[in-house]
């Protein structure tokens, strides 16, 4: 007899209830729903302070299963009032109607796949203050289910039972409350100044009449998260007062609040109330403290009738709004579902079910922001390891005393990530953590400095911790704090794993006027000049033994040296970056470290229409990916043969954690079964990456020691393998079966020219040996300094500067001269508006800051060598191998530029060069579309038939594969208007 639904559903839910003891999981429910009380629920999935899930299951085809699932939401629950705004559809597959028993069917069920799909309630509230209520579905196609084990579908049910409806409007809860505190906060801070001294000395943030609001918002960010926290106590632990019962007791005030947190202090959380209750103890205006209570009372409830005070990094969102010192140190808040990605692909696959194993596992994060990283891997290695069967909540304090740190020079931010991980289980009390504020800037003799989690590469590896330290404890006075250490030590190669975001701050001079003297990184927390220059002399001397820093891009490069010393041999590695960390030169150093002394190497980019939709962060417009990779053990070190890496280009950034989830899932499927498209493949394009039924990305591998890694952020793959063949003399495109093989001759430009000098050896900063000036009738040493896009569109370009050789430069000047030339390349191509990859000036120049110069043996060489780079070939091979850091713009120094492939007009014929040069003289005054309007230039496609065909001899079979690369290049998001 076949296994019955309902049967059917008593096993799901009896394996899920197995998986996990946050929640309980009950099937088969009549009577439930106060609107209909004949409507049957398949599943139910209750957690505490979460929302209802509704799971509604038939077994393949499922055709009435979504309209099942719909007809639940919005209705009542009869036990406790919820109103259902998730319910999640599962389609079975009929294998399991085979089995005789509900026992059986529990087995079974642990070695097939589901699918299955979230439907939830989502509002958009209008301008007139109603609200419009819709139905989202996850995937978004009806004929669109996610498929995977049992495993899946219980993290994909973790994450489904945060009502995305109540997150959203906790976020406008939370973001009143905060703005209204503030409010109440200026009654004092307008007419004293003690407040803001103290509030600017217990946060290190800035005060000054132009900071006083984003402030004023740390502070009280703070306070509300520290008294979301205390509800999340006052649930678990007997002698802690929710807000509530302080107010029915008439202890809702400044000293009863202080009381409380002391008797939390005493538990220990030192991290969430050390400083907040500062903040309230600085408040010596009675009034004012007790409005500003009374508002904390009102956000904290109206945040618990939504359902989600302790279930989200909403804090975080709002505390990344007010964050001024982000504009130094370029520290950006990670996305929730960036972070679960990276988590998810960086977690390694272990015995988790082993308790011993999971309470060995240590890992990291150095500029932990408001913990968002660090967070999102506890939360996936609890889960691996309660979903084995283990028990997490009972290693809690082990965890947070002895696996996990955390670091930030910001002690609000700290304070943030310190409240995330103690809500993963926020009834375990633990004695201490390593969540740390280490010292950034002056020590206490004011003679040496500290530059924070940098001073790990020390010997020594001693964070000297500026928090929690005994002046603060002594304010408070919690018991039990004496035996603290204020040092805590990390030992290299002590971490299974280290996630990161750190900050991309270059290690500079700042160049504004009124900051001359400052170096960027360190003109923060009210670091003096003095400071700072010390401070960067300590950089210099710390990462001396780094084997991946540079000085430009000190931070990020530095941080990247911390985690590789850090890291056990077998360890991962796994951070957000700028793209141009795995494409610019002065990256080289760390890529020559990955491919060395890293195997596994997964990199996932986004193929964005703009730059904020090809960034990992928040507020951030630079081009972004994640970098996974495991450090070799010592059996590994020592070759590079055959290692590969894999490449994920996403269509976009995941939608949710779920999809996020999904989407590592399934990259880690395809890496494991090893059948991936390569670069040295035809252009066939990437391994299509499928999640829920839609194509989210491409993936394909790379020799793990191919670099500049030029492929990121591309959407079409085939245009990749297209420019790789061409950059190997092949042309092979789209849609032929093979390459048409030529004698054609292609060489890296620094191979066969000589390139101009960087703008700033030439006018462009202190060491410069000209001074630029208006353009003469006559001039010596012209230039073409600048984009002038609606005079560029022509192959001749007029010089708009010269330069004035500067007295005692005379050498370096002509240095510079004797690599003038007419050939021209632009260092920086807006392809939504510019015409031109190469231009030609009548009048020899020495180049400039827009279009350094390119010299070789004669005129005719130049033209030629103008001409490719105008032609679709030629800007399809600027493009790939330029940096697109910022979307729609590709961009090369006059170092990277030395490696992209080209014609090598030295190869050419004395016949060929001469008809190059009278093709040059006949296109020379002819307009060209901007390059986004590739595909559409008649002009353009002329010169590709003129020059490719007539000229170079190439078969007239490339024109129809050609036009279709003209097609794909310009619908590309880095390309299309």
């Amino acid at each position: 007899m076949a296994l019955v639904e309902p049967s059917l559903n008593i096993a799901i839910a009896a394996v899920l209830n197995r998986m996990s003891q946050s929640w309980d999981v009950t099937a088969e429910l009549t009577g439930m729903i106060q609107e209909n009380k004949n409507l049957q629920i398949d599943i139910l999935v209750q957690s505490p302070n979460r929302s209802p899930l509704v799971i509604e299951n038939e077994y393949l085809p499922a055709s009435t299963v979504e309209n099942d699932a719909k007809s639940r939401l919005g209705k009542t629950l009869s036990t406790d009032g919820s109103i259902v705004t998730e319910a999640v559809v599962i389609r079975s597959p009929t294998s399991l109607s085979d089995c005789k028993s509900v026992a059986e069917a529990e087995i079974l069920i642990q070695s097939i796949e589901f699918e299955y799909a979230l439907l939830r309630v989502t509002y958009n509230p209008k301008p007139d203050g109603t609200e419009q209520f819709d139905i989202n579905r996850i995937p978004h196609s009806p004929s669109h289910f996610l498929r995977g084990p049992i495993t899946s579908f219980a993290n994909f049910l973790a994450n489904a039972s945060l009502s995305a409806y109540a997150l959203q409007r906790s976020i406008d809860v939370l973001d009143t409350g905060v703005q209204d505190s503030i409010g109440i906060l200026k009654g004092i801070t307008d007419t004293s100044e003690t407040l803001k001294k103290q509030l600017a000395e217990l946060l290190m943030q800035a005060f000054t009449d132009k900071d006083i609001v984003q402030g004023l918002g740390i502070a009280s960010t703070m306070v509300i998260n520290a008294t979301l926290f205390q509800q999340k106590l006052a649930s678990r632990i007997p002698d802690v007062l929710s807000l509530a019962q302080m107010k029915g007791r008439g202890l809702l005030n400044q000293a009863g609040l202080i009381a409380q947190w002391k008797k939390i202090l005493s538990i220990n959380y030192y991290p969430i109330y050390s400083i907040a209750s500062e903040v309230l103890l600085a408040i010596d205006d009675p009034y004012i403290a007790a409005r500003f209570i009374e508002k904390l009372f009102s956000t904290t409830q109206n945040l618990i009738d939504l359902g989600v005070a302790d279930t989200h990094d909403l804090c975080g969102v709002v505390f990344q709004r007010f964050m001024t010192e982000r504009k130094f140190l370029a520290s950006f808040y990670t996305r929730p579902e960036s972070a679960t990605l990276l988590a998810h692909l960086a977690v390694p696959e272990l015995e988790w079910s082993n308790r011993s194993v999971y309470e060995r596992f240590k890992f990291a994060d150095y500029a932990c922001g408001t913990g968002t990283l660090v967070h999102s891997v506890y939360q996936r290695i609890a889960q691996l390891h309660e979903f084995a069967g283990g028990a997490p909540v009972a290693s809690h304090a082990h965890m947070m005393e002895e696996n996990i740190t955390a670091a930030d020079i910001i002690p609000s931010a700290a304070h943030l990530t310190a409240t995330l991980l103690s809500s993963v289980y926020p009834e375990e009390t633990y004695s201490y953590s390593r969540v740390v504020v280490p010292q950034y800037g002056a020590v206490d003799d004011a003679q040496s400095v500290s530059l924070g989690s940098l001073e790990l590469l020390d010997n020594e590896g001693i964070f000297r911790v500026l928090y929690p330290k005994s002046a603060d404890m002594t304010g408070i006075g919690p018991k039990g704090l004496e035996s603290m250490t204020y040092e805590l030590v990390v030992e290299e190669q002590s971490q299974d794993l280290i996630i990161m975001n750190p900050p991309f701050t270059r290690a500079m001079s700042d160049w504004y006027e009124s900051a001359i003297g400052t170096w960027r990184p360190f003109n923060v927390l009210g670091n003096s000049k003095q400071t700072q220059e010390r401070m960067h002399k300590r950089e210099k001397q710390l990462t001396r033994r780094l084997k991946c820093y540079n000085g430009y891009q000190s931070m990020p490069s530095a941080f990247c040296g911390v985690a590789d010393l850090m890291l056990k041999n077998g360890g991962i590695f796994a951070f957000v970056l700028p793209t141009t960390s795995l494409q610019g030169v002065s990256w080289r150093k760390f890529r020559d470290m990955l491919a060395t002394e890293y195997i596994n190497v997964i990199v996932v980019g986004i193929a964005g229409k703009n730059a904020k939709e090809c960034a990992w962060s928040a507020d951030t417009s630079l081009a972004e990916v994640l970098i996974i990779a495991r450090k070799r053990t010592e059996e590994e070190r020592g070759y590079i043969e055959d290692l590969r890496s894999t490449l994920v280009n996403l269509r976009r950034r995941p939608a949710n954690t779920m999809i996020a989830a999904e989407i590592a899932q399934e990259i880690k499927r395809q890496v494991t079964e090893g059948i991936l498209r390569t670069m040295e493949d035809g252009p066939w394009g990437g391994t299509p990456l499928v999640v829920g039924g839609e194509s989210v990305g491409e993936m394909l591998t790379i020799p793990a020691s191919e670099e500049p890694c030029q492929t990121l952020g591309i959407r079409d793959v085939a245009l990749a393998q297209t420019a790789f063949r061409l950059s190997h003399g092949e042309i092979w495109f789209p849609q032929s079966k093979g390459p048409i093989r030529h004698n054609l001759s292609i060489l890296t430009i620094r191979e066969f020219a000589t390139i101009g000098f960087a703008a700033n050896n030439i006018a462009n900063n202190e060491n410069k040996a000209f001074q630029r000036t208006e353009i003469s009738a006559v001039p010596d040493y012209p230039m073409v300094w600048v984009n002038r896009t609606e005079l560029q569109r022509s192959l001749l370009l007029e010089p708009d500067q010269e330069g004035r050789i500067i007295p005692g430069k005379e050498e370096e000047a002509f240095k510079i001269w004797e690599r003038r030339s007419n050939a021209l390349i632009a260092a920086e191509v807006a392809f939504s508006s510019q015409s031109l990859i190469c231009g030609y000036s009548k009048r020899p120049v020495i180049g400039g800051r827009a279009w350094p110069n390119i010299q070789l043996a004669s005129e005719l060489h130049e033209k030629a060598f103008v001409l490719w780079g105008n032609t679709s070939l030629g800007a399809l091979s600027y493009w790939y191998y330029s940096s697109r850091q910022q979307v729609r713009r590709g961009i090369v120094t006059v170092t990277s530029l030395g490696q992209i492939p080209w014609l090598n007009p030295n190869d050419l014929s004395t016949d060929t060069l001469q008809q190059s040069s009278n093709l040059f003289d006949e296109f020379s005054n002819r307009r060209f579309l901007p390059l986004a309007h590739l595909s559409e230039d008649r002009v353009r496609k002329e010169l590709d038939h003129r020059f490719l065909i007539d000229t170079l001899k190439l078969s007239d079979q490339i024109l129809d594969s050609l036009d279709l690369v003209r097609q794909k290049w310009t619908a590309e998001p880095s390309i299309a208007n």
